[in-house]
């Protein structure tokens, strides 16, 4: 039997949470980067000129993609509609704000 036979294949039905997970992380970490820079806030830039969190808001902003995604799973009607990269930015932003409104 061909060990690449036993590999998933290139162009899978479905992604898996923690795929969503890195999708929503990266969200996340791209709105607290502008916003920060709105703001002038402290964040460290690299040799290359590109900004990096502290240490701190990397702790942040992990346990909001966590927090976020979670909603998400469980708001999601089917697999397909958790699924949808297409749609994800916005059902992100939406979850932040009803975590926002409880909080509230």
């Amino acid at each position: 039997m061909d060990s690449s036979s036993l590999e998933p294949p290139l162009t899978a039905p479905y992604l898996s949470r923690t795929h969503i997970r890195r999708a929503v992380h990266g969200i996340i970490r791209r709105v607290v980067l502008q916003r920060l820079a709105q703001h002038g806030d402290d964040t460290r830039t690299t040799n290359n000129g590109s900004q990096r969190l502290t240490k701190a808001q990397r702790k942040r902003v992990i346990q909001q993609s966590h927090l976020l995604e979670d909603i998400i799973y469980r708001r999601a009607c089917s697999i397909e509609e958790y699924q949808n990269l297409s749609t994800l930015e916005q059902r992100v932003f939406n979850a932040g704000r009803a975590v926002y409104i409880t909080s509230q």
